[in-house]
């Protein structure tokens, strides 16, 4: 039995309306049920009062953070797919988070560095975007993310290959298994940092800003 498999045989089911939105035929998966149970934990004995998500997908894990952070809590989270942010949105409204959550459409790279400008300041940090990106959203995330905040990260592995050898992989992956392994480097040795590189799922980092 893989370790996820075994994991997940103790774990109850996420709750009901979750559960709803976690399935979303024809398009991108959801995070993986461990992961998004550790990111529950999280966001239980942290608290956000306000959130920060790069990458909406159609909005499975920013229902999950609405879930269980504070009820009074903010959520920013960014997608620029027009199809995926069209889905978002409805289950926003599903949920009845369309007053909680701010959703912008478009390309984080542009969006992360006018939030900075504003000044905004985050308690939880989720990335799961495009992973050749990572790299360059961090010092971004470090400027936007409170003392004691929380930063986490999915799909460091990227489906294995990222713990492959470069010279294994095809060749059209190997910028981003490089730019990921930069990533893991460089948040691994941030002296802001207290980081842990968490092997469930496809992977999760997890940071604290000290």
């Amino acid at each position: 039995m893989e370790i996820n498999d075994f994991i997940n045989a103790f774990a109850p089911p996420l709750p009901r309306v979750l559960e709803e939105i976690y399935t979303n035929k024809g398009g991108p998966p959801a995070i993986p049920p461990e992961t998004a149970r550790l990111l529950a934990v999280l966001l239980k004995i942290k608290k956000p009062k306000e959130a920060l998500e790069i990458g909406a997908s159609f909005g499975f894990s920013a229902c999950l953070t609405m879930f269980y952070m504070e009820k009074s809590g903010k959520l920013t989270t960014i997608e620029r797919n027009a199809n995926l942010f069209q889905t978002a949105r409805a289950n926003f409204i599903k949920m009845g988070f369309e007053n909680s959550i701010e959703l912008i459409e478009g390309d984080a790279a542009n969006i992360l560095p006018d939030l900075c400008k504003q000044q905004k300041r985050y308690d939880f940090i989720f990335m799961d975007a495009a992973k050749g990106q990572y790299v360059n959203f961090l010092p971004y995330c470090m400027q936007l993310l409170n003392s004691g905040g929380i930063l986490a990260a999915d799909n460091i592995f990227s489906r294995g290959f990222v713990t492959n050898d470069r010279e294994t992989i095809p060749k059209r992956q190997r910028t981003t298994h490089d730019r990921m392994r930069e990533f893991l480097r460089q948040i691994s040795n941030t002296e802001k940092l207290q980081t842990s590189i968490v092997p469930i799922g496809d992977g999760l980092v997890i940071a604290v800003k000290n």
